[in-house]
């Protein structure tokens, strides 16, 4: 049997009891600071807030004036809203803020929130008043479900630290072509996925023009702050991230940040040196924590749970677009999708035309079966140039490949500096997921290409096809061998597809992989996550005996296991995981966290003690029971930040019951 300490003896019982109970949905959150019901909240739309500008091609524009957000009202993010260079956005501890679905006007049209190179957002949520963000249609009463994702964008950082952007390799970029060249000028991209080459889109600095990158950089602070049901299509075929960070500075704050359901990446970072700490990704669409062009930070106990199904629905997809005296008059179904439960809004765009719009029918079974033209438009002289883009959640959307993506850019440049993180301390959770869905890629917990480097160190992986991916070969004229296998690989000698650097500029040590098929693997970055270059016993000794990870079936006291009763329908958690082995996983002989004043001695390997659990009552893993052994007071039953006689009258009535 566990063994388990009171305070998560007592929670557990705790949850068990109340788990029906709308508080756990935090319908009274912010009740300890002072905050009123989230349901009695007026709603103020952001764009009516004083100083409002609007910008042109952005759908959204800039408060001028910043702004301060309290938890007396609920913000609706009705379009992008932009916090300008020299700007602050405050808001107060407990407050709600939900993005609008925008979709049926077109991808470009997703909301978000953007704070510009040189602007702030200050929001220090508390554990007892977290802030957050999510979708309009969330009551926060818990019955919002989670396979709903990307029905807004997410929040966008905005710096000037490092990045390897070169023009050369990586631009120019075009608005809305979605080819991943980002770079306006070396040093200068656009975010990912927006539409627009408007400054307030862009990060880092024109080094061509002689701008200086500043690494230390501050776009503010964010502590406890939730952010939900995002990931939203902002141009065709690129969506938006949980919360994406573009050259944000390690003067930045990021603590106790959690992205719920998001419809891409759940944390993305594009270069930068931020900073990341107790981060909790839960039900992603894409990879759990992905990072690209150079980003340098740190990060220490990061927490990641992949959703609970591994199959995939298929999106639709148009067939012949036919068109007839100017107009659009007709557009075939080329693939029905499955798993819709409502029809998908059909979005018309390109061509040499405008106005068309149509409408989708959908069976019972989910699949589109015919699109019916609305309006045919005008000026169209073919159909060149016209796609046709099918915007809706069908069913339960493709989910993850990998827990950490790991890339020095998309373009197989070669730049430097290359991407190179120092993360300790993470647990990370996979759905056994086997077979590829959609763009995604690898099935792996750590999928490391594209030259990238990086070092993760004592910690836990768990449920996923493969372990540790590492690309052999890379595909650029600048580097016409050698990736992340030669960068880890300590066999010595001319770099090869078959002989390593010896750098070691890829550290993977001390981590313990549990239920993973494959622990290590080479070039498996494929849409099935299969390997295509066979292990040597030279890469097994160093994975296994010389780096000292460990791959197991299973280790006492920890339960990757998570079921839902009907997660079509309801967010009822059947079975719920444990990320907390018990006794702690042992670190000796491995490498420990610097002292530098970011870092924390923790000496076990996952983000979990054996005796704590800092997921806490401001997660919605807490709010959903979804993870054993949470509790923040394990005697604040009720969560309203106090122990009184209310929590007596739930734990009374439970005493002496079983917590098994």
């Amino acid at each position: 049997m566990k063994k388990i300490n009171l305070s998560k003896l007592f929670a557990t019982a705790s949850l068990s009891l109340i788990a029906a109970s709308p508080i756990l949905a935090q319908s009274n959150l912010g009740a300890s600071c002072g905050c009123p019901a989230v349901a009695s909240r007026p709603t103020v739309l952001m764009s009516s807030l004083s100083g409002y500008t609007a910008i042109s091609g952005t759908q959204g524009g800039e408060l001028i004036a910043g702004a301060s957000l309290t938890c007396q009202n609920t913000y609706i993010l009705d379009a992008k809203i932009y916090i300008p260079s020299g700007q602050t956005l405050t808001i107060a501890p407990g407050t709600v803020i939900k993005g609008r679905d925008n979709s049926a006007q077109g991808p470009t049209y997703a909301t978000a929130l953007v704070i510009e190179k040189g602007g702030k957002i200050i929001a220090p949520g508390t554990q007892s008043c977290p802030i957050v963000f999510t979708a309009e249609g969330d009551a926060l009463d818990g019955s919002y479900l989670i396979k709903n994702s990307g029905k807004w964008g997410g929040v966008v950082l905005l710096g000037k630290a490092t990045n390897n952007l070169k023009l050369s390799n990586n631009g120019p970029f075009v608005a809305g072509l979605g080819n991943g060249k980002l770079c306006v000028a070396d040093g200068l991209g656009v975010i990912e996925g927006f539409a627009t080459s408007n400054s307030q889109d862009q990060f880092g600095v024109n080094t061509t023009a002689g701008g200086v990158f500043d690494d230390n950089d501050n776009s503010g602070i964010m502590k406890y702050v939730s952010i939900r049901h995002g990931g939203a299509i902002l141009s065709v075929g690129s969506e938006i991230n949980g919360l994406t960070l573009g050259s944000v500075g390690r003067g930045t704050t990021l603590d106790h940040i959690e992205i719920v359901s998001c419809g891409d990446d759940n944390i993305e970072l594009f270069g930068g040196t931020v900073n990341l700490k107790y981060c909790t990704t839960l039900f992603g669409n894409d990879d759990m924590f992905d990072y690209d062009l150079g980003w340098s930070g740190k990060a220490q106990f990061l927490f990641g749970m992949k959703a609970p199904w591994s199959s995939s629905n298929a999106s639709a997809s148009a067939g012949t677009i036919t068109v007839s005296g100017g107009a659009v008059t007709a557009i075939a179904v080329g693939a029905g999708g499955s798993g819709y439960t409502t029809a998908p809004t059909v979005f018309i765009s390109g061509g040499a035309g405008s106005g068309a719009t149509a409408t989708a029918t959908i069976n019972g079974s989910g699949t589109v079966t015919a699109i019916t033209i609305t309006s045919g438009g005008s000026g169209y002289t073919s159909n060149s140039g016209v796609g046709v883009t099918f915007i809706g959640n069908n069913g339960i959307s493709p989910d993850s490949d990998s827990g950490f993506e790991c890339d020095a850019d998309d373009n197989t440049s070669n730049n430097l500096p290359k991407s190179h993180p120092i993360i300790y301390n993470a647990t990370i959770m996979g759905n056994g997921k086997s077979v590829g869905s959609s763009d995604n890629k690898g099935l792996a917990a750590i999928n490391m290409k594209e030259a990238s480097e990086g070092e993760i160190y004592n910690s836990v992986f768990a449920n996923f096809k493969n372990g540790l991916n590492l690309q052999t070969t890379y595909n650029s004229t600048t580097r016409p061998v050698g990736d992340t296998w030669q960068n880890w690989s300590t066999v010595s000698g001319t770099v090869s597809a078959t002989v390593g650097n010896s750098t070691q500029s890829v550290k993977i040590k001390c981590n313990t992989f549990v239920g993973v098929t494959n622990p290590f693997a080479k070039d498996a970055s494929t849409l099935n996550g299969t390997t295509s270059t066979a292990n040597t016993a030279a890469d097994l000794t160093q994975f296994n005996t010389t780096d000292n990870n460990i791959a197991v079936a299973s280790i006492p006291g920890f339960s990757y296991a998570f079921t839902m009763s009907s997660p079509m329908t309801s967010n009822v958690v059947t079975e719920k995981n444990d990320v907390v082995p018990t006794p702690a996983l042992s670190v000796t002989g491995c490498p420990t966290a610097p002292v530098d004043g970011f870092y924390e001695t923790a000496n076990y390997r996952g983000a979990f003690s054996s005796t704590s659990n800092w997921l806490s009552d401001w997660t919605y893993s807490q709010v959903m029971g979804a993870t054993s052994g949470v509790a923040a007071c394990p005697t604040d039953l009720n969560y309203d930040g106090v122990t009184d006689v209310n929590d007596f009258l739930i734990f009374g009535p439970a005493f002496g019951t079983s917590c098994n």
